[in-house]
């Protein structure tokens, strides 16, 4: 990818300054405008993830506004010891799970009680659910393959009988052409590729589902969880056109358009994927969302760039 580490290095460049200047004064990020009001602890937690996948140079650079964000975390952590997406709403476990892979990947151990409460949310049947069971949460309380699959990464580390049922349950949950259905998005393609994570991780790797290959998304969300999903399996020319595609697509702000893929589906639906009318789907007004999973997505291509 000679002809591409310049644009990507650019690209990135860009994409972090703009996340940067779009940061509180206070070190967190705000974007989502859902029923609750906008979204900050959550916000907070996936932005910071994102930025630790930089590539090193432009990582060093970010160490402080990374510490501003990770320091902010850890102060507005909720009284129950993990984090959720407002203070509006109980702690849930996908932003649980990325304020611990944050803070880990910032040098700051999870705090005492953070792990504990994210293994609150494994069900019985051994996936994780986004909120803890009660008499109104619904299916809101029912194991969820995108954050089944990010709780385990973020719990993860030692090998126990929790974490092995975890990865039972995600296997069973697989599609029968190789893809996970995602409960909270409009796409399976994210939580595939967090499902093809956790597999490495557990020291299975497996190759991008063909089903995920025939894809071809128009927005720049997709097309970056789909390039960080293949950037998983090395260099081809297809990563490298869907790296073109998003810095062609980059706006003048160093940011990309969200697209209306986060679904708030309704809590008597089970399964949305087979749902005509699951739940309303938003966009991320202020673009940090998108812009941070670009930036990851591109900084996966990067590293294969600056290997050759």
């Amino acid at each position: 990818m000679p002809g591409l580490r310049a644009l990507l290095e650019n690209a990135t460049r860009r994409a972090a300054d703009l996340l940067v200047a779009r940061q509180n004064a206070d070190g967190s990020w705000t974007d989502w405008s859902l029923p609750p009001g906008p979204s900050s602890e959550w916000t907070t937690a996936y932005v910071g993830h994102c930025l630790s996948r930089t590539a090193a140079p432009l990582r060093r650079d970010l160490a402080r506004p990374m510490a501003r964000a990770a320091a902010w975390l850890q102060r507005h952590r909720f009284p129950d010891g993990g984090w959720g997406y407002n203070p509006a709403v109980p702690s849930d476990a996908d932003s649980t799970a990325l304020a611990i892979l944050f803070l880990a990947s910032n040098g700051t151990p999870a705090p005492p009680g953070a792990i504990a409460q994210l293994r609150r949310f494994q069900r019985a049947d051994g996936g994780f659910s986004t909120f803890l069971p009660d008499g109104l949460t619904g299916s809101w309380g029912r194991s969820h393959p995108e954050i089944t699959a990010v709780a385990l990464l973020a719990a993860g580390g030692r090998r126990d009988p929790a974490i092995d049922a975890g990865i039972a349950w995600l296997r069973r949950a697989r599609r029968g052409d190789g893809t996970w259905n995602a409960f909270w998005w409009a796409t399976p393609i994210g939580a595939t590729a967090l499902g093809l994570e956790v597999l490495a991780a557990a020291g299975c790797p497996e190759p991008v589902p063909d089903a995920v290959l025939r894809l071809d998304p128009t927005d720049s969300l997709g097309a970056a969880l789909l390039a960080s999903c293949l950037a998983a399996q090395g260099r081809s020319p297809r990563l490298e056109d869907l790296a073109r595609r998003l810095i062609a697509a980059q706006a003048p702000d160093g940011s990309w358009q969200g697209a209306a893929a986060l679904r708030v589906t309704r809590r008597d639906c089970d399964t949305p994927w087979d749902d005509p009318a699951p739940g309303p789907l938003f966009a991320d007004p202020r673009r940090i969302f998108t812009t941070a999973t670009v930036l990851a997505a591109l900084s996966r291509v990067q590293g294969l760039a600056d290997r050759t």
